[in-house]
Order: structure tokens, then C-alpha cells, then sequence
């Protein structure tokens, strides 16, 4: 039985040898044990995404551990995508499941997070975000270490942030 919750599926933004690329990230909650599905193949390097993404909240107390081990957790991820520059998306997806939290619809999301919260550089910023102007995304959350990258690419917002408390602020909508 899949728990009906408000639309916490995120639009992230991946770079590919052809430029920026936008995906759609979700996660669907059933009661269970804490098993993760995704509903493609994905790489160990992923794999290890969604276990630090997991980790992230639980340390920094966003999300207590028995709450996440009282669902399994089917994550929508898109072929072909991988690599830690997913794991900001990914931390606010489950997030928003978790919580029970709407994403905002006009915001495009890049960025790793470690264990401990912190989010940190990726590549391909000007790539990403010309396919979030391309989407006709109003707004993107990056990590602050890359703002100097995208400072001049107008008419996007740019949310600069160094931890995923920041990053949920933005991202989500309040109850």
C-alpha cells in the first residue's frame, strides 16, 4: 500500500556530455523496514548517494531513524542518471516524503551532500543551469561554492546554500 502524500517530487538538474539536463526525482513511501527500490538500475555510486542522502538526516536530526526504518522507500529515478551531484535533490525528496511536504514546482535543484549535511561544488553549473532557463524554472538551489559560476545568468533566482537546513527552506512548501 503506497502513502498518499503531497507532490515531493523535485526537478533536478544533471550535466551530460551534450549539456545541462533537467530529471524528475521521486520517491513513493509504504510501510515496511527501511528497504530501498529503485524502479531502474542505477550504479554503486548512486547506491552510495541515496545511503549518505539517508544518513544526512538522520545526523542532522531532521528526520529520527525510526521513522526511516518504518517505510520502504521506492525511489523514481530517471535511466541513465547517476553520480553524487544528485544527492542535494535526493535529500530533499526524501525529506519532503518523509514530512509530508509539498516541493515548490519552480525550482530546479543541484548539489552533494555529506553525511554530515553539508552540500558541496559540483561541475557543470552553466550547463545545468541553462537547461533550468530552458525548463522555464524561476529559481535554482546550488551549492554556495558554485554561485560565483552562475551569478551572471539571469533571469533565474539563485539560492546559494551550504547545508541541507538551508536547502529544505527553500525547497519546500509549509503545511
Amino acid at each position: 500500500m503506497t502513502i498518499r502524500r503531497p507532490r515531493s517530487d523535485i526537478k533536478g538538474l544533471a550535466w551530460t556530455p551534450s549539456g545541462g539536463k533537467l530529471y524528475r526525482l521521486g520517491v513513493e513511501l509504504t510501510p515496511g523496514t527501511g528497504v530501498i527500490k529503485t524502479d531502474s538500475t542505477i550504479s554503486d555510486e548512486t547506491l552510495g548517494t541515496i545511503c549518505s542522502a539517508l544518513s544526512a538526516l538522520k545526523a542532522q536530526r531532521l528526520v529520527p531513524h525510526d521513522t526511516i526504518v518504518s517505510y520502504d522507500f521506492n525511489i523514481k529515478f530517471p535511466e541513465g542518471l547517476h553520480g553524487s551531484s544528485v544527492g542535494l535533490a535526493l535529500c530533499l525528496t526524501l525529506y519532503a516524503s518523509l514530512k509530508n511536504l509539498a516541493i515548490k514546482e519552480n525550482v530546479g535543484v543541484t548539489g552533494q551532500v555529506d553525511s554530515r549535511g553539508k552540500v558541496k561544488w559540483v561541475d557543470g553549473i552553466k550547463e545545468k543551469m541553462e537547461a533550468a532557463k530552458e525548463a522555464g524554472l524561476q529559481a535554482v538551489i546550488m551549492p554556495r561554492d558554485n554561485f560565483y559560476e552562475a551569478d551572471d545568468l539571469y533571469p533565474l533566482y539563485i539560492h546559494p546554500v551550504e547545508n541541507l537546513t538551508e536547502a529544505i527552506a527553500v525547497a519546500t512548501m509549509p503545511k
